[in-house]
């Protein structure tokens, strides 16, 4: 692989491995906040909102929303 090709897969978070990446970090902040709230015994109905909450500052901070062009 060229080094051109990573950089377009790379590039404006829309490549295969941006997507990747995104992908294993919402499944790891999903694992690390269950298994925290199921340590703590915290009520599992506040874990998903903390995931929920977590998903949306994750994309919206990363790369948010372009509703004009």
């Amino acid at each position: 692989m060229s080094t051109d090709e990573r950089v377009r897969l790379l590039a404006g978070g829309r490549g295969r491995l941006a997507f990747l990446v995104d992908g294993v970090l919402v499944v790891c902040l999903i694992v690390v906040v269950t298994l925290a709230f199921r340590v703590a015994g915290w009520p599992l109905s506040a874990d998903d909102v903390v995931v929920f909450g977590g998903v949306m500052v994750y994309s919206l901070a990363l790369e948010p929303w372009v509703w004009r062009e």
